[in-house]
């Protein structure tokens, strides 16, 4: 009887990993063939080489810019044949003392002329919360678009557990992630050379160890957006509360309540460093270790809380 009661438990678990993987196939199928994902993949590479090309147009206006400066104060000094006698005047007659300088004086120690790196310009893309915001439009529409078509009734009914469902959401979901980091860094690798020119790739360390956090943070990021559109069920109300996370609507408000709290008699406490987006903001390229592990922290806490929250509405609703 023990034998055959675990035989029966093998094959329930076997049958269960089944449904799983089949789960998780279907949505990679659905995925694949959702024209949504390629928009939002063209998008993404479109923004990555606008970035390159702004970065590259601002820094040559910036050039002519000092470059038309410095003609105008050599004018200026050229013409002031006075003034410019009477400091060499005064200039020979104390050839130790401190000399003047003529006209106006630029000073251009803050334009770098370090041409920014493949590195930087990725940084830009994804901390930026340009990408973040893609994914979390993409997310919207992928996690909702199978909630009211037979395509989840049917899957609904072969499953024994809900749950599996919502897993093979957040796998696909990783999976395009995954990609839109991918393409963004490769775009760079050709776009940014051809904007910029002299750019390096930078440090490679700091630029893995940069898109390994920051997978982390906004897969999580994206895990949360799932589990509201499918509680909210309504895609225009998940849309705009997405959008205004990434965009920074939300911490304006939130700066707003930290005043109010702040006149409670609350010190040193601000809501914007428990908001998700801007954990990803953080993780740049310089990011330390403590900075790396409290966005860990506050992202984990996000996506848990709103997966189980999505779990428990999910299993009890009507599919």
């Amino acid at each position: 009887r023990s034998q055959e009661w675990s035989l029966r438990h093998i094959s329930l678990v076997s049958q269960e990993v089944r449904q799983m993987f089949n789960a998780v196939r279907m949505d990679i199928y659905r995925l694949i063939h959702t024209k949504s994902a390629y928009v939002i993949l063209v998008i993404a590479m479109a923004l990555a080489i606008a970035m390159s090309g702004m970065t590259a147009l601002v820094r040559s206006m910036a050039t002519e810019s000092i470059v038309e400066t410095t003609d105008n104060v050599t004018m200026v000094s050229e013409s002031d044949s006075e003034i410019a006698d009477e400091y060499d005047t005064a200039s020979a007659e104390s050839s130790n003392g401190p000399t003047a300088t003529v006209g106006l004086e630029v000073d251009d120690s803050d334009m770098s002329d370090e041409v920014p790196t493949i590195a930087d310009m990725v940084e830009s893309d994804i901390a930026g919360l340009d990408l973040a915001l893609l994914l979390a439009i993409f997310t919207v529409l992928f996690s909702t678009a199978d909630l009211n078509s037979g395509y989840i009734k049917s899957v609904g009914g072969q499953v024994k557990r809900r749950g599996v469902l919502l897993f093979s959401k957040m796998i696909a979901l990783s999976v395009f992630t995954f990609v839109a980091m991918a393409l963004d860094v490769i775009v760079q690798c050709i776009a940014t050379p051809l904007f910029l020119h002299g750019a390096e790739f930078g440090d490679a360390a700091d630029l893995f160890k940069m898109l390994g956090s920051q997978y982390v943070v906004t897969l999580l990021f994206v895990y949360f957006v799932m589990a509201m559109a499918i509680i909210i069920k309504n895609n225009v109300i998940s849309m705009i509360t997405a959008v205004c996370m990434c965009t920074g609507i939300f911490t304006l408000i939130f700066s707003g309540i930290n005043i109010l709290i702040e006149k409670i008699g609350v010190k040193n406490f601000d809501i914007n460093d428990y908001l998700i987006v801007n954990q990803i903001s953080e993780l740049d390229l310089s990011a330390s270790a403590k900075t790396v592990g409290g966005a860990f922290a506050v992202a984990a806490v996000w996506a848990v809380v709103s997966l189980i929250a999505v779990y428990g509405v999910f299993k009890r609703r009507d599919i």
